[in-house]
């Protein structure tokens, strides 16, 4: 990432329409001194919408068991149930896999929240999308690496595999877009910024729900909470 600059530059003078920093107190052109009123309000433009999608896309789908999706490979599905040694194993694997990512979602949530409510400024924000995607990309080296239990077999072990390589996607995905939101949040507000932050949300809801039915088909494919 570049180094932040001081101001966001495209918000309109409402006096003289010329574009201007958005914290601008006065205006170069006309010389408008702007109330406290009047700066608050053109923060809130700006980060309204933003901070909307960052919430939504980066806050309200950490949650992976609310989400699903259909474009992982087919797992088969057992016929018969997991015993109880390959039921703990299951549930062991997902936990870890949960918890890896409750880094980077806890820090999404975190730049969402702020941005949304206006809690962190500019360069608080982009300091938080920084760490934000230094984060999320090394949980998803974190998961690449992350062993499959040895009594693994079959389509339990691919489903295993799958699952792990959809959820480090998804981390890549959430770390690619808070790099786009730093580079907003460091005075890129262009239509192709806003255009690739919403190219960017979209990966992320599909990325995550491909992660949250990759995990559901290690338990279809063992058998998990079938009954004898």
């Amino acid at each position: 990432m570049n180094k932040k600059r001081d101001h966001w530059s495209d918000q309109p003078c409402p006096e003289c329409k010329k574009a201007i920093a958005a914290n601008a107190r006065k205006c170069p052109y006309c010389q408008h001194e702007f109330s406290e009123a009047e700066l608050a309000e053109r923060k809130n433009t700006k980060y309204g919408a933003i901070g909307c999608a960052i919430i939504l896309i980066l806050g309200l789908v950490a949650s992976i068991a609310m989400c699903s999706g259909d474009d992982t490979d087919p797992i088969t599905a057992a016929t018969e149930p997991a015993s109880a040694e390959i039921s703990e194993a299951v549930s062991a694997f997902e936990a870890d896999l949960a918890n890896a990512m409750g880094s980077c979602d806890v820090r999404a949530a975190r730049l969402g929240e702020g941005v949304t409510d206006g809690s962190i400024d500019e360069y608080e924000g982009y300091q938080l999308a920084t760490e934000t995607y230094n984060v999320c990309m090394n949980v998803q080296q974190e998961l690449r690496s992350q062993a499959i239990p040895g009594n693994f077999e079959g389509d339990v072990e691919r489903a295993a595999e799958q699952a792990r390589s959809e959820c480090a996607s998804a981390m890549t995905a959430k770390a690619m877009m808070a790099e786009t939101i730093g580079e907003i949040m460091d005075g890129d507000t262009s239509p192709s910024k806003m255009t690739e932050l919403s190219e960017d949300g979209d990966y992320v809801q599909h990325s995550m729900s491909q992660c949250s039915t990759a995990m559901i088909q290690i338990s279809m494919a063992a058998g998990v909470g079938l009954k004898p």
